[in-house]
């Protein structure tokens, strides 16, 4: 298997769960998990869907919840959604310039297209994606349009491409003299179940992308963790030296511990499993998302048993997911016996801390340690 990012190798398998596999829609798919490790850049990447065009067509939606993501509270209390605190980022980075034209790539509904318009209405905003579901007056489909473009916006795009470098060329063939490229990409060293989507093709770290870029005729001047949870968010802008060296260090360690962790947790939970009466209804998963799925798609685990997915989320209280009903800590159902906690590993102790979920056996993950923390 020749890798996305460096276009070399060679690529050994790093980590396989038997199907279905975990999509970052939180749907599953009938295909395995497979993680392969490039030898040469220490890219970790998964294959290619079998029907990737058919899955990007009519089983990849934008408006499934994504945008919904709770990513915390202000100083009043109130909470902050993944596509509201995307758009005051990306606005606050073009404060101060009155006019200029955007380039969406990737833009889906048009979700953020129109945050953006609204915070800065002196631009002139277009999108480009890759299927006729998202067709619109302001929408590009099937091709990238004419640049130049002051401003190109990625988010939690590239992840998903079969060839980023060839993409990243293009488009940094349609930015404007002085043009930005801002993407985003999931950050699997601080959220590791992105290692687990079977939809993301690639899983950066800071020096795999700035590969990716440079191959591409792109330099990447920044890239940080710190603005969006989980997130590298990355500032690229044209040079006239396409295939540069990367200069940013070599942080494959950090990238090379992470199917080792998969691994443990697929034992302790197996563990945890085994030792757990099997009574219809007698389990409950916290976290309606990825995280509380990769629990529920374990090998070990028996559909009947799963009463129920606990979550904060209003916005994900009595909705369902894949058949079981979605409620708060509050309403739990008399059958459980225990609830597994499938939340990030670093908020495992306020989850813990819910008096609600007191009575009950619980599973949390282990914890996940970077090589900085180590």
């Amino acid at each position: 298997m020749t890798c996305p990012g460096c276009g070399g190798g060679p690529c050994r398998l790093a980590l396989e769960r038997p199907a279905p596999g975990l999509t970052s829609m939180a749907t599953l798919l009938p295909v395995p998990t497979r993680v392969f490790a490039c030898d040469a850049c220490g890219l970790l990447h998964s294959p290619a869907l079998p029907d990737t065009s058919d899955y990007y067509a009519n089983t990849y939606d934008t408006t499934s919840g994504a945008g919904d993501d709770l990513m915390g509270v202000d100083e009043a209390g109130r909470p902050i959604y993944r596509l509201q605190r995307q758009a005051e980022v990306i606005a606050a980075r073009v404060a101060g310039v009155a006019r200029g034209r955007l380039l969406d790539f990737g833009c889906g509904h048009g979700a953020f297209m129109r945050a953006f318009a609204a915070a800065c209405p002196g631009w002139r905003v277009e999108g480009a994606e890759v299927s006729d579901r998202y067709a619109a007056p302001d929408v590009t489909v099937g091709a990238l349009p004419a640049g130049p473009f002051d401003l190109i916006t990625a988010l939690y795009v590239f992840e998903h491409l079969e060839q980023p470098a060839e993409v990243a060329t293009q488009l940094a063939r349609r930015l404007a003299p002085g043009g930005r490229l801002l993407l985003t990409v999931p950050n699997p060293v601080a959220n590791p179940v992105d290692l687990l989507a079977v939809d993301h093709r690639s899983h950066f770290t800071p020096s795999s992308l700035e590969r990716v870029l440079t191959r591409s005729g792109l330099q990447m001047d920044t890239c940080d963790d710190d603005t969006l949870p989980a997130t590298w968010l990355a500032h690229a802008t044209a040079t006239a030296t396409p295939h540069a060296t990367p200069s940013l260090r070599d942080d494959r360690d950090a990238a090379r511990r992470l199917p080792a962790y998969w691994t443990d947790v697929d034992r302790t939970l197996e563990a945890f499993l085994t030792s757990t009466p099997d009574a219809p209804g007698s389990l409950a998963i916290y976290g309606a998302g990825v995280w509380g799925l990769c629990l529920r798609t374990h090998p070990a685990f028996r559909a009947e048993t799963l009463a129920c997915f606990i979550d904060q989320n209003p916005r994900k209280q009595g909705t369902s997911l894949h058949g079981a009903p979605v409620v708060g800590p509050e309403s739990i159902p008399a059958s459980v016996d225990a609830v597994l906690i499938g939340v990030r590993p670093e908020s495992v102790p306020a989850v813990e801390s819910l008096p609600a979920l007191a009575p009950y056996r619980r599973f949390t993950l282990p914890p996940w340690r970077t090589p900085c923390e180590a």
